[in-house]
């Protein structure tokens, strides 16, 4: 895989919206340096599907005490 491209700090403070779009588009990360140093380097998010409800209904079970499990050792960290 060849290696990322690569942009100046000063062109990707006048196009950082752009410079995102691109990364999304694409798939693949930018590296922003500023005089030949790597200060950071923009990753596009992997896309995630539509979740799905009820997908553990019958897996797992929720106490009945859920809401008041702990609640006087929590308490006592706030007094």
């Amino acid at each position: 895989m060849p290696a990322p491209p690569t942009i100046d700090l000063r062109q990707a403070q006048q196009q950082l919206p752009e410079l995102i779009a691109e990364a999304r588009r694409s798939g693949h990360p930018l590296i922003i340096t500023d005089n030949g140093e790597i200060l950071a380097q923009i990753l596009p998010l992997q896309r995630q599907g539509k979740r799905q409800m009820g997908t553990l209904r019958g897996k797992i079970r929720v106490p009945e005490n859920f809401d008041d499990f702990a609640s006087e050792d929590i308490a006592q960290l706030f007094f």
